[in-house]
């Protein structure tokens, strides 16, 4: 992904920002994408405060209930506790692990790259083989070794999958800034006197400010599919605390029985998983003064 393709944040104005908007509602999936993640994050938010029932209250009487039975919209889980409470909750908690390792993520691998592409001797040489060595091991492996080594809940569970997802967004900073330094304004800046670290951050931080907003659209999507298999294979998020993937785990055994208790938590996950993804296709193509209107 070239920085070519993109425009420069600090230079862009408002009215170019409207067109970039317009360009992204032009492309269905991502005005589709758009759509289902507002309301996924307003029913996770604001649904355990709005339902009557309590996701962790337990009833062994009202055990699966079918949807629509009792009072419930989705039915009961294995202990009697509402399905649709459980899912809202579960869902807080696997968009806010998705969004705060995505953060993790762009941090971590935006300072690598931008560090990496501006020094091109032994430190930016050294930085990117580091990134090709971490690049060598398979994310889920890596991830679930950390998780094993560690005690499992919801912070470690995010500081992991934060710090198995950052190279690939340390490579793609670090060929735009490479790109970007051979530049007239860079050179500009030097000639200025201007300190190394106010170039980083006031000349090529926000002329690849459009090709991280991509990526980290993508990478929350990322995120919540890491979380969801940790989580399944016990290394995640422990019950009481739900999570989609936790939720998965506990339906398997049931699953001729009361289908429902699988199938309703993965269809969220492929919700939002295809919602993140939708919206960063959506911005590369808007982003991009090449892209066709989709």
């Amino acid at each position: 992904m070239s920085v070519e393709s993109f425009p420069a944040a600090s230079a862009a104005p408002a009215r170019a920002n409207t067109t970039v908007f317009h360009r992204f509602l032009r492309r269905r999936m991502a005005a589709v994408g758009l759509a289902l993640v507002v309301l996924l994050v307003l029913a996770c938010a604001l649904g355990p405060f709005l339902l009557r029932h309590d996701p962790l209250t337990i009833n062994m009487r009202g055990r699966f209930l079918l949807p629509f039975s009792d009072g419930h919209v989705l039915g009961t889980d294995e202990m009697g506790r509402d399905l649709l409470a459980r899912i809202l909750d579960a869902g807080r908690y696997s968009l806010l692990i998705g969004i705060l390792a995505m953060s993790i993520s762009v941090f971590v691998g935006g300072f690598v790259g931008i560090v990496a592409g501006f020094y091109r001797g032994i430190l930016g040489h050294g930085l990117m083989r580091f990134v090709d060595g971490m690049l060598c091991f398979p994310s889920i492996f890596l991830l679930l070794t950390l998780a094993a080594l560690t005690s499992p809940g919801v912070v470690t569970t995010t500081i992991i999958i934060g710090l198995t997802a950052w190279m690939s967004v340390a490579r793609l900073v670090h060929s735009s800034v490479q790109e970007l330094c051979q530049r007239e304004f860079i050179a500009a800046a030097r000639a200025l006197g201007l300190r190394d670290w106010r170039i980083m951050i006031g000349e090529l931080l926000p002329n690849v400010a459009a090709p991280l907003c991509v990526a980290a659209t993508l990478i929350v999507a990322r995120a919540i599919l890491l979380e969801s298999y940790v989580s399944y294979l016990g290394y995640g998020i422990q019950p009481p605390v739900a999570s989609w993937g936790n939720m998965l785990q506990k339906a398997q055994q049931y699953f001729n029985s009361a289908p429902w208790l699988a199938i309703l938590p993965g269809l969220m996950i492929t919700i939002a998983v295809a919602g993140f993804n939708a919206i960063g296709d959506g911005l590369r193509d808007a982003l991009n003064p090449r892209g066709r209107p989709g």
